[in-house]
This record gives structure tokens, sequence and C-alpha cells, in this order.
């Protein structure tokens, strides 16, 4: 590869990371958009989706398979709760566990 071509492979790189920015950006402007009439933001967002996949998780197994922050986790929780979107349920076999599940507001 000659220098101009090294050149020119650096500047494409430069336009292709800026167009991915710009578009993750756009996609995320548009979501806070749509998900701002429900009074939740892009991390409750794919909290409801993880359970929409699998309801009955515990917060810790649902903090564990996305990588999220146990304490955002329970906080988002709490506040998805409030909105009676998400509801907590005892563990019927290990009553230290609270299972999540979507209500019919977080379903729909």
């Amino acid at each position: 590869m000659n220098e101009e071509t090294t050149i020119q492979w650096i500047e494409d790189i430069d336009i292709v990371a800026a167009m991915v920015s710009f578009t993750y950006r756009s996609v995320q402007k548009h979501f806070a958009k749509e998900l701002a009439r429900y009074h939740i933001g892009w991390g409750h967002f794919a909290i409801l989706m993880s359970l929409y996949d699998q309801e009955g998780r515990s917060q810790e197994t649902l903090a564990q398979s996305r990588g999220f922050d146990k304490t955002m986790i329970a906080k988002s929780i709490l506040r998805l709760e409030e909105e009676g979107i998400v509801y907590r349920k005892i563990d019927p076999d290990d009553k230290r566990v609270k299972r999540l599940y979507l209500t019919e507001k977080g379903k729909n």
C-alpha cells in the first residue's frame, strides 16, 4: 500500500466512523422521542425487551445477561413499577429472590 492509498483509507475510516456515530445518535433521539410518552428511557426499554424475551428473571440474572450494573437495574425496575409496566413476585422456591414480570401495559 502506498502512502496516498493509506491516507485515503484513513480518511474513509473517519467518514464511516462519523456516519456510524451520526446514525447511532439519530436512532437514540428517535427512541427517546417515542419512549417519552411512556416516561421511560433507552435503558428501561432494554430491560423491557429482555423481560419480553424471558419473563420471570431475577434482577441479578437480568443484570448479568445484559451487562448492566445491579444498582442501575434496581432503580430502573423501581421506575418501571411506578409506571405500572412491570411487577415483582417472590419466588416460591427461594423467598429471597423476586422475579420480574411485565404487566399488560408493559406487554403492550
